[in-house]
């Protein structure tokens, strides 16, 4: 003897919406950008407990208090997370969210890094010189807070590149300060130069400026003046000599 009965039961998948987007979809090499998120359940999920993991599928960067590739707790609702990317290019995130039903969506982020430029001038205090005697160059390295700077000359002749009180050879990085301030450049051969001033950023941004000054043989006065106007044979008489800087080249 067989009997049966029927009911009904409301079976819900406790699904849910997640969106991902970038604040800036360019950020800067090293500086957080915000990714705005947002968990919208669909149907009664009051007991539902959400998590989120992060996958780079290609570049490097950190996603602030999680860690790559596992599930950590998240909150239902709109929130924002910083993501710092530590590579220049494409970095491509994954994000992943699931609910304790087993529900998961993926968000896929595309991120163009840039390294942070910079502004690099210099000027020569003046045109013309002689062989070792330094000439002043004003210059200005203005970038961000993460830049550090350095500076390297380059001459068609040979020289040097002074800074705060030492002189470096040619092909030589100098770290220097960022900001205002002055270099010389001290000549060790006749002739027309042309001075350049290379300046690389940690990010690895070259920047050159270049001017030409014009290298002088330093000049000087010779005289020779007897110590008599008359002279006797087979005698010793003195002269007195004297060299002496040209003021006036």
């Amino acid at each position: 003897v067989e009997k049966t009965v029927t009911f009904t039961v409301n079976v819900s998948n406790y699904d849910f919406v997640f969106t991902a987007v970038t604040g800036n979809p360019s950020p800067v090499v090293n500086t957080a950008t915000p990714i705005n998120m947002d968990i919208t359940a669909i149907g009664g999920d009051s007991n539902m407990a959400y998590s989120l993991k992060y996958e780079l599928l290609t570049g490097q960067g950190k996603l602030e208090n999680y860690n790559v590739g596992i599930f950590q707790p998240i909150n239902k609702g709109a929130f924002s997370m910083n993501f710092i990317p530590t590579t220049e290019g494409e970095v491509i995130m994954r994000l992943t969210a699931k609910n304790t039903a087993g529900s998961t969506h993926e968000q896929i982020i595309r991120f163009n890094v840039q390294v942070p430029d910079y502004t690099f001038t210099a000027s020569s205090q003046s045109n013309k010189t002689t062989i070792g005697i330094p000439i002043g160059i004003s210059y200005n390295l203005n970038g961000t807070n993460q830049q550090t700077f350095e500076v390297m000359l380059e001459t068609n002749g040979d020289g040097q590149l002074g800074y705060n009180g030492n002189f470096y050879g040619e092909g030589v990085w100098v770290r220097v300060n960022s900001g205002s301030g002055n270099f010389e450049f001290k000549p060790t051969t006749a002739g027309q130069h042309q001075v350049t001033l290379k300046s690389r950023s940690n990010y690895g941004v070259e920047k050159t400026v270049s001017f030409n000054t014009n290298v002088e043989t330093p000049k000087f006065n010779f005289t020779a003046t007897p110590t008599a106007l008359q002279f006797i044979k087979d005698q010793q008489s003195p002269i007195n000599l004297n060299i002496s800087p040209d003021r006036k080249s």
